[in-house]
């Protein structure tokens, strides 16, 4: 159930705190000497906190809640600061080595055979992988999107031998099937473990410290819970896999014979020396290649510098030049300072708003 939300103005922008709240006389009475009741008092600091200490500006929950508003800025710090140790990586610039390889692997590609899979076969190769409820990555656990070779299609940017065939393929994502290439399936899960458990302990080390340790404190506690379940579930997909691998039997046909002993021997041996003309006409295509890059990034650089002194960026929901060590509500302070754009309550409500617009409101104690 989504906790109740009162709204505090912040101070030093021309509006007023509010009033505080008069104590019902029945169940509690200040006494005539003008002394304030424990309640009072307790309302009082608690305002002043808010005021001091809490985000100004933001919307937050009843003093009950306070410790629920408290995880959902862990959580927001928590991914700021996994962006710092995990930073955001851009996709590679093709070569045209690059593309000198793609066009080795698309021969390669294009040579391997497919064999269409029966429903039954279907069915039997998806309960082996635990799957008859639904289909899931065989690696991962996440959304289907596609078909994995199981064992490798293509070696060296040459057909190895093995098919598109049921007993050669899973189910998997995207990120999995461009993530794996061509390791083996064991040594790919060891590096999914092993970036799961470097991400949890970027995770943990970015947690705040100081006040708020005691919340840290909670959050590793539940990140470890978190991970137990994950690695418990993994061990079930990599027992799996193994039970796949020794079910099927995947076909594996010869083509070093075919290409050098067999009938093929003539046509690879043209295809050879067409690569090879291929091969030689980009690495003589490389010089031109040199020459244009540093002039087209040099424009782009241009275009950029343009753009942003024409026109100023709308500041999105991060910390800037925010020292590790410093505190969580030094940190947010500092951020409201560059967010002036933006309402202080609209910051706390897109931190609790997923991806796709899901509200997803702190847990009330």
């Amino acid at each position: 159930m989504s906790p109740r939300f009162d709204t505090i103005r912040p101070t030093g922008m021309g509006s007023k705190m509010p009033k505080k709240r008069a104590v019902n006389s029945a169940n509690s009475e200040t006494p005539s000497s003008g002394i304030s009741t424990a309640a009072d008092q307790r309302t009082e600091l608690n305002a002043q906190a808010t005021d001091a200490s809490t985000v100004v500006g933001f919307k937050v929950v009843k003093r009950k809640n306070r410790q629920a508003i408290v995880r959902t800025i862990v959580h927001v710090h928590k991914a700021v600061r996994l962006t710092r140790t995990s930073p955001f990586k851009m996709p590679g610039r093709d070569t045209l080595h690059t593309r000198q390889t793609t066009i080795n692997m698309a021969f390669a590609k294009s040579l391997t055979p497919v064999l269409k899979p029966t429903q039954v076969e279907l069915d039997v190769a998806l309960a082996l992988l635990g799957m008859e409820d639904g289909i899931k990555c065989s690696y991962c656990g996440g959304a289907y999107q596609t078909w994995d070779h199981f064992q490798a299609a293509t070696q060296q940017s040459k057909p190895s031998g093995f098919i598109d065939e049921i007993d050669n393929l899973v189910p998997c994502c995207s990120r999995c099937n461009s993530s794996r290439g061509n390791r083996k399936w064991t040594t790919f899960m060891k590096y999914l473990e092993d970036e799961k458990v470097e991400k949890l302990n970027a995770v943990i080390a970015a947690l705040p410290k100081g006040k708020h340790s005691e919340d840290a404190n909670v959050e590793t506690e539940r990140l470890h819970n978190e991970h137990s379940e994950w690695l418990a579930q993994h061990k079930v997909r990599q027992k799996r896999l193994c039970n796949f691998s020794e079910a099927v039997d995947p076909i594996r046909l010869d083509f070093n014979q075919l290409f050098f002993a067999g009938p093929l021997k003539e046509h690879y041996d043209d295809y050879s020396k067409l690569y090879a003309q291929i091969s030689d006409l980009l690495s003589k295509a490389k010089t031109h290649w040199e020459a244009l890059v540093p002039v087209i990034d040099e424009a782009a650089r241009n275009a950029d510098e343009i753009r942003t002194d024409g026109k100023a960026r709308k500041p999105g929901l991060f910390l800037k030049d925010v020292p590790p060590k410093k505190s969580l509500r030094s940190a947010f302070l500092a951020s409201l300072k560059d967010l002036g754009t933006l309402e202080s309550g609209e910051l706390i409500e897109n931190a609790m708003t997923g991806p796709k617009g899901e509200h997803r409101p702190p847990t009330a104690d």
